[in-house]
């Protein structure tokens, strides 16, 4: 009798159960749904920006995953050209991870970690407009529309993989300056802070230049800091100058039969004051070949001046021409010592300018530790 009277109470308490659990799984069935639909969702919230808000250029994002258990999201295949022409796509890049940086979140902030692979992008320079495709139509039309698709803070970035392109489309000829297998590694944008503004922040970059010579450069950069705090030490070892003439040509004019290029430079700025130098080694020159032909006037005369000046400043036991180039920054103005830098040309000839990184730079600078001396 007491099971009979208890039976109607148990009903009631699984029609419950029977219909919390409906509300549960409806409710997981819709989150599961727009789970589904978010990434289709916004790729094409994306895309109608793309298509409409950067002037001259339009762009196009292939696809964008989302990955929401570690809080990142995915764009694959973002392309950027100019609009109604046939030029190749100014930018176009392959992959970009941008995740949230779970450290600096628990200091309360929004930052992200961003990795970038196989960026490419393609700078084309003329003297007609629909020919030319520099990205300034309007200074920071589609940057800006770059920033919407990460629109937090940076923590870190890493780029791998990528290409850098320039060309002159006024040639008859395509001979592009690519800077190829680019890769790029910025760290602690935002959880590196020092009081007084110091560049707390390591980078490191390489690249391959035309010739198979490298470029590599290291430094620390504050971006919190305003005016912006940074340190750099670059070199270049080993760069073909007759790889570059036919752009010489087009700008200068000049064409080198022979020679290589070495450079090394140095640049630390605090609080809107920088200082540095350029160290510039130009080694076993020859400017005009036999049975030169010269295109005009004005390239004689700079075939003729460049051969007299390698002849008067070349050095007689190492055969090269180097000149330091002392170099500032102030009030907004950048400045090059002119006459300490013709000078040092020519005491080069008799006492030669060490080849690599100046360590007197250093042990003035004291706060730089980026340098590379080998």
């Amino acid at each position: 009798m007491a099971c009979l009277l208890l039976y109607p109470r148990f009903v009631v308490v699984e029609k419950k159960i029977s219909f919390t659990f409906k509300i549960f799984a409806g409710i997981a069935v819709l989150l599961l749904i727009l789970r589904l639909a978010l990434p289709f969702v916004l790729l094409n919230l994306i895309n109608q920006e793309l298509a409409g808000d950067l002037n001259h250029y339009e762009g196009h994002l292939e696809d964008l995953s989302l990955s929401l258990w570690r809080g990142a999201y995915t764009l694959n295949d973002l392309t950027i050209k100019k609009k109604d022409s046939n030029l190749p796509p100014l930018l176009n890049v392959k992959k970009t991870d941008v995740a949230i940086a779970w450290q600096a979140l628990l200091r309360k902030e929004i930052s992200m970690h961003i990795v970038i692979d196989q960026l490419h992008l393609q700078l084309l320079d003329s003297q007609k407009n629909e020919q030319k495709q520099l990205g300034n139509d309007e200074p920071g039309s589609w940057v800006q529309t770059l920033n919407h698709l990460i629109p937090m803070h940076v923590e870190s970035l890493k780029m791998t993989d990528s290409t850098f392109n320039f060309n002159n489309n006024d040639l008859s000829k395509s001979y592009p300056i690519a800077l190829t297998d680019v890769s790029v590694r910025v760290d602690d944008l935002r959880s590196n802070r020092n009081v007084n503004g110091a560049a707390t922040s390591p980078y490191w970059a390489s690249a391959r230049l035309p010739g198979n010579s490298g470029v590599q450069a290291k430094g620390k950069i504050n971006i919190l800091s305003s005016p912006l705090n940074f340190s750099v030490a670059l070199k270049v070892v080993g760069f073909p100058l007759a790889s570059i003439n036919k752009l010489l040509m087009t700008y200068v004019p000049l064409d080198f039969s022979k020679g290589i290029l070495s450079l090394y430079t140095e640049f630390n700025q605090v609080s809107g004051n920088g200082r540095g130098y350029a160290k510039i080694f130009v080694k076993d020159v020859t400017v005009i070949a036999s049975q030169q032909k010269y295109v005009s006037v004005k390239h004689f005369s700079y075939e003729m001046g460049a051969a007299f000046g390698n002849w008067v400043l070349r050095n007689s036991k190492t055969k090269d021409v180097a000149v330091m180039l002392p170099m500032s920054w102030s009030k907004d103005k950048f400045n090059i010592n002119g006459s300490d830098a013709f000078w040092s040309a020519v005491k080069n000839k008799w006492n030669e300018i060490p080849e690599g990184f100046d360590p007197m730079f250093a042990k003035n600078n004291s706060s730089d530790k980026n340098r590379d001396d080998h």
